[in-house]
């Protein structure tokens, strides 16, 4: 069962928490959100259980990258009271989405009979970056379907593709903007490794060297006990170490 709120947020609890505890609200993508499982074995809810005293909130939202989790962010901290903690869930193929690669506007280009919608990116703009907008449309892609060697070729492009983007570069970046987000409301930033990839670790370390908390919270994926049956997303079994990691950081942090 799949259960938001009037809030459009998806539950964290069976009922409402009690009025003056203190926020945690997580950002992520369908990991996050809890794709293919119940309302209880989500990250968010497990995260509850686990730390009583916060009022939990899921952000996630399945496709999400850095750059919407941002925007999130900030709308969220107009119009609701500050956090104590936010936990960006963080996973190294954000990055792709983050710039609208080729391969990602490629992935949901078999959408795109039902219509397309404006998505935000951004773009390097020297040491800074530009959140835009556009329709992630994706050319070529009927010359792909009938040429295997057009594909061949199209695929090896596609790394060279997210390097010419900067994608990694403008993660960190966003991240950086997060952390400046959170320190202008007294928000206590917490990056979360997702996913169990080096561009993953890169981004833990990126953010340790700039001050930030990070924990790797990333499962094993590879076997059956930690994802979902005929899926990649992880297991309420694997929803539940993640948990484990990340209230081990936040009632270590609440002690220093």
């Amino acid at each position: 069962m799949t259960t938001h709120g009037a809030d459009t947020l998806r539950v964290t609890r069976p009922d409402g928490a009690p009025a003056g505890r203190p926020g945690l609200w997580i950002f992520g993508c369908s990991f996050v959100h809890g794709w293919g499982l119940n309302d209880d074995q989500t990250l968010p809810w497990k995260l509850q259980e686990r730390l009583p005293s916060f009022d939990v909130a899921n952000f996630g939202v399945g496709g999400y990258s850095t750059v919407q989790s941002l925007l999130q962010f900030r709308k969220a901290l107009l119009t609701k009271r500050a956090p104590a903690i936010a936990v960006l869930g963080y996973a190294g193929f954000h990055a792709e989405r983050n710039t609208l690669s080729r391969r990602w506007r490629k992935g949901g280009f078999e959408y795109e009979h039902l219509g397309t919608t404006t998505s935000p990116y951004a773009k390097l703009e020297g040491e800074k970056v530009e959140i835009l907008f556009d329709r992630p449309s994706y050319a070529g892609f009927s010359l792909l379907q009938m040429s295997a060697v057009a594909e061949m070729v199209d695929e090896a492009y596609a790394p060279f593709d997210v390097r010419l983007r900067s994608s990694h570069r403008v993660s960190e970046l966003l991240v950086d903007d997060f952390a400046h987000e959170a320190a202008i409301h007294d928000v206590r930033l917490v990056v979360a490794g997702i996913s169990r990839e080096p561009d993953t670790e890169r981004m833990l370390e990126y953010a340790a060297e700039h001050g930030i908390p990070t924990i790797d919270a990333s499962v094993d994926l590879t076997r059956w006990v930690n994802r979902i049956r005929w899926d990649g997303h992880p297991s309420g079994l694997a929803n539940a170490k993640s948990a484990d990691a990340i209230a081990g950081l936040l009632r270590n942090l609440q002690t220093d």
